[in-house]
């Protein structure tokens, strides 16, 4: 397979700055952003539009002292956002995106810590930022983004459109100094807090070399089309590096989700070309698309065509369109690629979207790499692996043992300044030489291609001395007893054997009438163990009622799972 023949050649922009310029000038008509305004009504701003606001706004921000500062932004996805997002980058000031479903003491602690002298907040976040701004010494404005959502706002806290209306009627000299504004590839960009799955969270400090690395490689692996989906916390580096801005960065159109709730009609809504998911999302659609077809007994019909499809396909006959056509509808009439990232995807997933005409590309990326580090391609994939490593970095594998698996150490254009304010962490990942330490495990086979087995902080070595990555047979479980929802594998104080806790499907042991689903469980669990060494046969499985707590992302905070070990029957954990 030749590779290099398969990639796409995009342009690589050194800076945001030159990224906002270049692409607002070439495309000044075309629609850079759509959101819904109402159930009837939607948004949408033209590249020359957005040029306008961004720098009148921005222009507004020097003014208020803030060049060179550094300016939390928080709140849902919008066009507002991203308005606020440029105005800062390209002024030479310093980007934080904070999550918006933070705890307030979190929240609090994050501002502070970043020492941001502006905070950008939506006007349905406002209510809760009111709650904390006292508590906030060091910000000095309060810009409040779509303040029509807003209610109970401080008077002094500032509008959004206001400043942008003000900026417009400044001088073409202070304009200019926003235009002018100094902005180096080596220049911090972003402060990206990490997602916290293991307690402890870190402010990833990005350059606009690394964002712009990022940006370049996804779109050397990925067709993105006319128009995508934005359906993910814009607060990551996943969704705001390799969707939002890979599209402006083309002078394509951004659709913006309003809410994960209205998923499946805002896809129709807009129609897009390619959408930009988490795992949890797509396994979520595959189970609705399989509930659906077995309520109309369309479920035999349904296996029987994904075969004979298979089998047309492999003569170079595809027939999905039509044989699929009342599950495609579904997905409008140019939603025939997803990308996903942010957290393993099951083969089989993969394997049944693409059986009914949906081409699924997954990728392997980390905060501290802006975060792209591998993706399959859209013009190829290979199966099992997270991808091929882009050409923006290199990879290499540590210390690997019998199986080829070690530390996935990353070199290149992409990987992170340091954390903020952190020297000793940084120290303990980042080299002299330039190289980083993922703290993931895995291995590259020979065309470049890489693999992940798990997390060094989740490795388990048993007192056998056995390792055991958690993950690789979480996802085995899963596979093998589908009625799993989610599973924590863990071990003992003393590593003497594995355990689990996990939650059910509700809906599967509500339709089988199943009265004992401990019992149930224990029973496919004791026929999944008879399929694996015995060093990594489960003992006991706690069954919680409920999700386990999560990252805005959808992995698991594993630090909040209860690790119930016991000879006897457990029935209930605790699911955060």
């Amino acid at each position: 397979m030749n590779y290099k023949r398969k990639c796409l050649k995009p342009y690589y922009y050194k800076t945001l700055k030159e990224c906002f310029y270049t692409v607002t000038e070439k495309y000044p008509d075309v629609i850079a952003y759509r959101q819904i305004k109402d159930k009837k009504e939607e948004e949408t701003v033209t590249y020359s539009k957005f040029k306008e606001n961004v720098i009148d706004l921005g222009a507004q921000l020097l003014k208020l002292g803030l060049a060179g500062k550094k300016a939390a932004i928080i709140g849902e996805n919008s066009i507002q956002w991203m308005t606020a997002y440029f105005s800062v980058v390209c002024g030479g000031m310093v980007a934080v995106p904070l999550d918006k479903e933070l705890d307030l003491k979190t929240l609090t602690y994050q501002i502070n810590f970043c020492d941001a002298e502006a905070v950008f907040v939506s006007g349905k976040c406002a209510h809760k930022v009111a709650q904390i701004y006292k508590n906030c010494e060091n910000v000095k404005h309060f810009i409040v983004m779509r303040s029509e959502f807003a209610s109970d706002v401080p008077e002094d806290f500032l509008d959004m459109n206001t400043l942008i209306k003000l900026g417009e009627t400044l001088a073409e000299s202070d304009k200019q100094k926003f235009v002018d504004a100094k902005v180096e590839p080596e220049d911090l960009c972003d402060i990206i807090f990490t997602s916290g799955t293991t307690g402890a969270n870190k402010g990833v400090m990005l350059s606009q070399k690394n964002i712009c690395a990022s940006i370049y490689a996804a779109m050397t692996h990925i067709e993105f089309g006319v128009k995508s989906f934005a359906c993910l916390p814009i607060n990551h580096s996943y969704e705001k590096n390799c969707n939002l801005l890979c599209t402006f960065s083309m002078g394509r159109t951004s659709c913006i989700n309003d809410d994960l709730m209205h998923l499946t009609q805002n896809i129709l809504r807009y129609d897009p070309t390619i959408a930009v998911m988490v795992p949890m999302i797509l396994e979520t659609i595959e189970r609705r698309i399989k509930v659906e077809t077995k309520k109309v007994n369309l479920e035999k019909h349904t296996n029987y065509g994904i075969m004979v499809s298979n089998i047309f396909r492999k003569f170079g006959i595809d027939h999905r369109e039509r044989f699929f056509a009342p599950i495609l509808k579904n997905f409008g009439k140019n939603l025939r690629q997803i990308i996903v990232g942010g957290a393993p995807l099951k083969e089989e997933t993969r394997k049944f979207f693409e059986s009914i005409g949906i081409t699924v590309v997954n990728g392997y990326g980390i905060s501290e790499c802006a975060p792209l580090v591998a993706s399959n391609l859209s013009l190829y994939q290979r199966a099992g692996s997270v991808g091929h490593v882009v050409p923006t970095c290199k990879v290499k594998i540590v210390e690997p043992n019998e199986n080829g698996d070690g530390v996935i150490y990353v070199k290149g254009d992409n990987v992170m300044m340091g954390y903020y304010k952190d020297p000793e962490s940084t120290s303990k990942v980042m080299y002299e030489d330039g190289w980083f330490d993922t703290g993931d495990i895995g291995h590259l086979d020979k065309d470049g291609f890489l693999y992940i087995s798990g997390r060094v902080k989740n490795l388990i070595i048993l007192s056998n001395g056995k390792n055991i990555y958690p993950e690789e047979i979480e996802e085995m479980i899963c596979d093998a007893v589908p009625y799993i929802k989610e599973i924590v594998v863990y071990t003992d104080e003393k590593g003497l054997g594995l355990y689990a806790s996990a939650f059910l499907d509700p809906d599967y042991i509500a339709d089988n009438g199943i009265t004992d689903p401990y019992k149930k469980v224990m029973e496919d669990i004791h026929i999944f163990n008879k399929t694996v060494p015995s060093f990594k046969r489960i003992s006991n499985v706690s069954l919680v009622d409920k999700e386990f707590a999560k990252t805005t992302t959808q992995k698991i905070q594993r630090f909040k799972v209860e690790k119930v070990v016991a000879k006897e029957k457990v029935t209930v954990g605790k699911g955060e």
